[in-house]
């Protein structure tokens, strides 16, 4: 494992993780020392956003174990009434376990494979665990060409963790006694877990409420047990173990087989070949922080009629555009079309418990990762977060009017490209589509309206004046964004020309793309307040 076998960084009593604190200050802390103090943490920090997820996702094993109980919504009410863990049951839990935390243990290692070994020998680069450094591509990051020599063991361990859950698939070190390996190489078994989900993480003002709305209870027996309770990986996949027993399993994962090599003093290198596949056909019993859709084709592939799989973000729509699919396809029409994240189905149940306030103010925050090439390398990375009321999770008709807003603030932008599609014509282009910069500008500042509005709705929420609140302000920013269009058309669209519509020849010019704009933007918005003056 290192060149010095003496050496230890136990990640229970180092400081590791990075939080910022409820005073605004960045601290490097423990897993206890996160866990005590995380009514005193406004949240987890580190190198990139996915990182948090991946160091959530482990402390929640940690607390789905350590407070393992057949009374879930009691237990839960109990320490959310706290308002801080029970330090003391933490100590002992994690004391059984001490020695598996050790991130250099010479014969379980954290996360790692102690002796893992290629023919050659070899170690490569610690940029391989680097997230932020996309297939070697230097200008993508900050990091200095020093820092790829070498890691800290705190920061080594936060990118273990993050390979764990989100290392992109594409070809591998072959590890020795691995029968897949081929010519010395580890050929593609897909991403690591995590990569395949649209995370969805319930925030709340604190580490200590953020890590409760997230504790869902274990749809699972005794089996459900962590990367910790059992015993130490070997290089090849785990027998008898094709599929997590529960979340706890789940969140801990072990994606990759790595190991790592350290001088003693930093980590220098770093061995990682593929690990345990697993496909995320209808994991939705156990993977609770992503929301699921049906697949057809994969229903047909697989001969069942359950064919449930993970709900991805899209980086270039926001959280807003995408909330049909996390709350599991609800619409206004029809039965839903998939299902939402577990967590939030869970905080509706605790709400009708009377655990959690209605009007308690939490934030879903939407992490994920776009892969590229093959889904080899990662190409961009999504965090966005929309804040809200309980009572919205809980609420069939919030989010059907939740979602009624965005599809008004669709159609209004749709409008908004027609007319930049009709002054392109009017202007004596042809071009198939129109500016995109229209479409992104549109989304992008009618998102900016969103957010607050979509913060305001409440129990005392009346249908018809939200909705004809956020008409009236999708009809004010659509029609200064519209305005913008006009203004900066040439002189050959106010004169125009005429094209053939349906077998007809039709004069197309600014003033009446205009008008064809207004028409269409007062079908999308029919509980507008008042007609915005036309320029």
């Amino acid at each position: 494992m290192s060149s010095d076998d003496t050496a230890s960084f136990n990640l229970i009593h180092e400081p590791w993780i990075e939080v910022i604190t409820d005073e605004g200050d960045t601290e490097t802390v423990s897993i206890l020392q996160a866990l005590k103090m995380s009514h005193r943490i406004k949240g987890i920090a580190g190198e990139v956003s996915t990182q948090q997820v991946a160091i959530i996702r482990l402390l929640l094993a940690i607390l789905l174990r350590a407070f393992s109980t057949d009374r879930p919504v009691s237990t839960w009410t109990n320490l959310w009434g706290r308002g801080e863990f029970d330090t003391d049951r933490l100590a002992t839990y994690l004391g059984s376990y001490e020695s598996r935390f050790d991130l250099l243990h010479p014969a379980h290692p954290f996360h790692q494979v102690a002796d893992l070994r290629t023919a050659k020998g070899e170690f490569t680069s610690v940029a391989r665990l680097i997230a932020d450094v996309p297939a070697g591509a230097q200008y993508f990051t900050t990091r200095t060409a020093a820092s790829y020599d070498r890691l800290s063991f705190a920061e080594a361990a936060r990118w273990l963790v993050h390979a764990q859950c989100f290392d992109p698939s594409g070809i591998k070190s072959g590890a020795l006694g691995d029968e897949r390996v081929k010519g010395g190489k580890g050929y593609p078994i897909g991403v690591a877990w995590a990569g395949w989900l649209g995370v969805v993480l319930i925030e709340g003002s604190n580490l200590f409420e953020t890590l409760m709305l997230n504790l869902t209870p274990a749809d699972s027996g005794p089996e459900d047990r962590p990367i910790w309770e059992r015993e130490p990986l070997g290089p090849s996949i785990e027998a008898g173990h094709s599929a997590p027993a529960g979340p706890a399993d789940l969140f801990t994962w072990s994606s990759r087989r790595i190991r790592l090599e350290t001088d003693g003093d930093s980590i220098v290198g770093v061995l990682l070949c593929n690990g345990d596949p697993l496909h995320p056909l209808n994991r939705h019993r156990t993977e609770p922080m992503t929301a699921w859709r049906h697949s057809a084709p994969q229903a047909k592939r697989s001969g069942g009629a359950t064919a449930f799989m993970p709900m991805g973000h899209v980086a270039q729509r926001g959280l807003w555009l995408g909330l049909s699919g996390m709350l599991g396809g609800v619409s206004g029409e029809g039965p839903p079309t998939g299902l939402p994240p577990r967590t939030i189905k869970w905080i509706a149940e605790l709400q009708a418990d009377g655990a959690v306030d209605p009007e308690f103010l939490l934030s879903t925050r939407a992490f994920g990762i776009e892969y590229g090439n093959q889904s080899a390398v990662i190409s961009d990375l999504i965090d966005d977060t929309l804040t809200i009321h309980a009572v919205f999770l809980a609420d069939p008709e919030l989010q059907r009017l939740a979602l009624d807003a965005v599809q008004a603030a669709d159609a209004a932008v749709k409008a908004l490209v027609d007319l930049a599609r009709d002054i392109v014509y009017a202007s004596g282009g042809d071009q198939e589509g129109p500016p995109q910069s229209v479409r992104v500008k549109g989304y992008s500042e009618l998102g900016q309206e969103f957010r607050p509005w979509v913060r305001g709705l409440t129990m005392e929420t009346t249908r018809e004046a939200a909705l004809g609140d956020w008409h009236t302000t999708v009809q004010r920013v659509a029609t200064a964004l519209a305005g913008s269009v006009i203004s900066e058309a040439g002189p050959a669209a106010l004169t125009g020309r005429v094209l053939t519509r349906g077998n007809k020849p039709t004069l197309i010019n600014a003033p009446i793309a205009w008008r064809w704009f207004q028409a269409r933007l007062a079908r999308a918005l029919p509980h507008r307040r008042k007609e915005t003056r036309s320029v």
